[in-house]
């Protein structure tokens, strides 16, 4: 099964898809060939009772959620039926493999307004780092960023005047533009004008976020950047840069954003992905807007 996952996997790379979701479906896979050489299965062989069962044995014996399963069985589909389509397998037998629902109450957290502004205040920018963090969170509340597309953004790609930022090969490599708010703006115009020269980006590094060392930010450090602000603000829920993107994104929503604006404003392709996103119930909040 080996070089038909690595041609698989070069087939995604081909249709574009994001480098970490092929890390993702490289594991995913490579975790279904182990299942089935322990089965004495091979391609030719495997059932789609076969593959049912694999998904049981993730959920009961591995311990992973419905998101995460659904997401499994989605890889397979698209595996097999790339395994069919090339002649590689004589049919393909996970046509229809069910995946989960989601949970009703939707997999992802969301803040409250007093969560967010604990989170952003507490981040003060007395140093250079600090001034780098507070701009990464404003930025990310603000402009719902994923973390790669802050640690690929370059000083060209912020308009300071018009309080945009340019979003180049995002998710799917996909390109947008969206705003920047007032306040999110004004502490990426500090940081630019007063903290990253002290980082002395190296030669040819434009990279907006830099390390202490003068290079590119990675997307793990902005990950790092979270969680050290999350502890800083004493918040006791878990909190990654995908909750201020889903918050942002929650929030426009009670501000009475419509979906079709929220999905444009998050590069989204379809507007269920984008319902997902947004916390529609209706939660306990303080009521005080940023």
């Amino acid at each position: 099964m080996n070089r038909e996952l690595e041609d698989f996997l070069e087939d995604c790379k081909i249709r574009g898809r994001a480098k970490g979701t092929i890390v993702r479906k490289r594991i995913e896979l490579k975790s279904l060939s182990t299942w089935m050489k322990n089965k004495e299965l091979c391609l030719d062989a495997i059932t789609r009772t076969d593959l049912i069962s694999y998904l049981a044995y993730m959920k009961n014996d591995r311990g992973v959620s419905n998101v995460t399963l659904s997401t499994i069985a989605s890889g397979i589909r698209r595996f097999f039926a790339y395994l069919a389509k090339n002649g590689r397998i004589v049919r393909d037998v996970s046509a229809g493999l069910p995946g989960p629902k989601r949970d009703a109450a939707g997999p992802f957290n969301v803040m409250t307004y007093a969560e967010v502004r604990r989170l952003l205040d507490n981040t003060v920018p007395k140093n250079p780092t600090l001034s780098r963090d507070r701009a990464i969170l404003e930025l990310m509340y603000s402009s719902a960023l994923r973390r790669s597309e802050v640690a690929q953004l370059d000083v060209g790609h912020v308009d300071f005047l018009e309080r945009k930022v340019h979003v180049y090969l995002g998710k799917g490599k996909k390109d947008r533009v969206v705003p920047v708010g007032k306040e999110a703006i004004e502490h990426l115009k500090t940081y630019y004008n007063n903290g990253r020269p002290l980082f002395r980006p190296k030669l040819g590094v434009n990279a907006m976020f830099l390390t202490k060392f003068g290079a590119q930010l990675m997307k793990y450090s902005v990950r790092d950047v979270v969680i050290r602000a999350k502890k800083r603000a004493n918040i006791a829920r878990q909190i990654t840069p995908h909750t201020l993107r889903h918050s942002s994104a929650s929030h426009l929503m009670w501000e009475g954003a419509s979906l079709r604006e929220i999905s444009a404003f998050l590069g989204h392709n379809n507007l269920k992905t984008t319902t997902r996103y947004c916390h529609l119930r209706s939660l306990e909040r303080d009521g005080r807007k940023l």
